[in-house]
């Protein structure tokens, strides 16, 4: 095959052409220094990769793997190439494109520090208190079959998250699961589910939507606290309590729909939450906390089922183009 010419700092004397095999059979031909690193080499062949998906996702998670003859360089990131000993006449260099992926139970098992997929392994039924706890690099997740609890602070501030394969046998996400992963757009739990305890997922501003599954009884306090961006969401038949302050300040929610279920709306369930125009109740509601729907400035109507004995106060708050709250 021809080659597929590319450069790096042009025009310097000191500059040399490197020819890089694939294993699609091209050869990439780089100009570059004696002084170039091994993190610049990986860069610019990751510019020329072969067609691969092009998905956004497994573009972040591509990573590059050098053979010298047949032997692996190791991937030190400030080596030159030089060093490496790339530059030999009778030097072989091949490149390796490969997903980065990782087989982890807690982050003192992850050994890369380049943008990763997780799998967690077939034998791991809990994923552990603060397992992979500030991981920045972590990218994607796959919970195998095998895990029921994801506990306490597990991924949290977990910031490059974008993307979860949950199991179908979690049962539950418990407090500070998912805290704070910032880049984390969209979520299906499985019917498994029973338990989304408090703040599971404070503070995920990018998430637009969330599937909830038909077993769903619980949605502890803060639980989708300053999601700022989630538009909607519809409650299972099984949720019987939206904890306290469970969606608060979810600024972008337009609608929400209570399943025939959901007994109680705690204190500022929904406070602050001004895109919020129509809730629709099933007829199962008797109790509506403090402040539950304070600041809905853009609530319009609400129909409230003959179940309901007790309003606390200030719930509609604030509430001012409400025109009617009683069906």
């Amino acid at each position: 095959m021809q080659p597929l010419e590319s450069g790096s700092r042009p025009g310097s004397a000191m500059s040399q052409k490197l020819e890089v095999n694939t294993l699609q059979g091209d050869v990439i031909v780089l100009e570059v220094l004696v002084e170039t690193t091994l993190g610049e080499l990986e860069a610019m062949l990751l510019e020329k990769r072969p067609a691969f998906s092009e998905d956004p996702m497994e573009r972040k998670l591509l990573m590059v793997e050098l053979l010298r003859d047949s032997t692996i360089v190791e991937m030190d990131d400030a080596q030159t190439v030089g060093a490496a000993g790339l530059l030999e006449a009778e030097a072989i260099t091949t490149a390796i494109y490969k997903r980065n992926e990782v087989e982890a139970v807690t982050r003192k098992d992850i050994h890369t520090r380049k943008l990763f997929h997780l799998n967690i392994p077939s034998y791991c039924a809990n994923i552990p208190f603060m397992a992979f706890h500030d991981c920045s690099n972590l990218v994607s997740l796959a919970i195998t079959e095998s895990v029921t609890h994801i506990q306490h602070g597990a991924f949290r501030n977990c910031t490059s998250l974008a993307s979860i394969a949950l199991g179908q046998s979690v049962t539950h996400i418990e407090n500070n699961a998912f805290f704070g992963c910032t880049s984390l757009a969209s979520i299906a739990l499985s019917q498994s589910v029973t338990h989304i305890e408090n703040n599971a997922f404070f503070g995920c501003i990018s998430l637009t939507s969330i599937t909830l599954g038909g077993s769903v009884r619980r949605i502890g306090q803060c639980a989708f606290r300053n999601c700022t961006s989630l538009t909607s969401i519809t409650l299972g038949e099984s949720v019987t309590h939206l904890g306290q302050s469970a969606f608060y300040d979810c600024t972008s929610l337009a609608s929400i729909t209570l399943g025939e279920s959901v007994t109680h709306i705690g204190d500022n369930a929904f406070f602050g939450c001004r895109s919020l125009a129509s809730v629709e109740e099933g007829e199962s509601v008797t109790h509506i906390g403090e402040c539950a729907f304070s600041g809905c400035t853009s609530l319009a109507s609400i129909t409230l089922g003959e179940a309901v004995i007790h309003i606390a106060d200030s719930a509609f708050y604030g509430c001012r183009s409400l025109a009617h709250h009683c069906g």
